[in-house]
């Protein structure tokens, strides 16, 4: 899971990778000074495997991207990367197709992810 404003609406909303193959987005509803935390409907997009996700600016528009490092696609080791495309403000959150890049063999153990290294 990882947090971003993905609306840039200022409050922090939640990303999830999911065991299909999908990523979930969860806009923050919360209203200001409220003592219990709401969000919308999850909205689903295509990430090309489940793995560890990550949320950074990757295009320099303001907008944080999504970056999902893909587990099951069969040992080749790539990460999918989903541009933000949504519009400042929005109740649902959009994003471009993901792009999917070669990025080398990983590897989890005790809870870290880890370039494999191959000769």
């Amino acid at each position: 899971m990882a947090v971003g404003d993905f609306n840039g609406d200022g409050k922090p909303d939640l990303v999830t990778s999911n065991d299909d193959g999908t990523v979930s987005v969860l806009l923050n509803t919360t209203a200001a000074g409220d003592g219990t935390s709401s969000f919308g409907a999850q909205q689903t997009f295509n990430a090309g495997g489940l793995g560890f996700v990550a949320v950074a600016d990757l295009n320099d528009d303001g907008r944080p991207d999504i970056v999902v490092a893909n587990l099951n696609d069969g040992g080749t080791g790539s990460v999918s990367v989903l541009l933000n495309t949504t519009t400042a403000g929005a109740s649902a959150p959009q994003f471009a197709p993901q792009q999917t890049f070669s990025a080398g063999r990983w590897l989890c153990g005790s809870g870290r992810l880890q370039r494999r290294r191959t000769s």
